[in-house]
């Protein structure tokens, strides 16, 4: 049976050394500012109302899109939080999906951006 997950909720990122409180502090005081501290909710369900167990989750794939150029970072379960380092100037753009132990990939989070001078 074939099962789509729901993307994760809620994905924040962290502008600068002063993030969100939920993130963690080794990550958040190591910041730099033309760095970028992704972190997000995993599902509790999927798209068709099924619950979806932590279990289920098998990782992560953080899409960052710059100037037409697309690329991706894999993220292994349990993590829930990714350092980006060394942005170039100009509007950085980022989304997270799930992969299930099935390898069904969920629709891509809200997207953020962040922008670098």
């Amino acid at each position: 049976m074939y099962k789509i997950i729901l993307v994760c909720s809620l994905l924040i990122l962290s502008a600068c050394n002063k993030g969100p409180s939920t993130l963690s502090s080794d990550k958040s005081s190591e910041l730099k500012d033309d760095d970028a501290l992704l972190s997000w909710v995993p599902p509790f369900n999927r798209v068709n109302g099924e619950k979806l167990e932590l279990s289920e989750i098998d990782g992560y794939v953080i899409r960052h899109r710059f100037e037409g150029e697309i690329k991706e970072y894999n993220v292994k379960y349990p993590e829930d939080s990714y350092k980006i380092e060394y942005l170039e100037n100009g509007i950085h753009y980022f989304s997270v999906t799930v992969i299930d132990n099935e390898n069904n990939i969920s629709e891509p989070s809200n997207e953020v951006s962040k922008k670098i001078q």
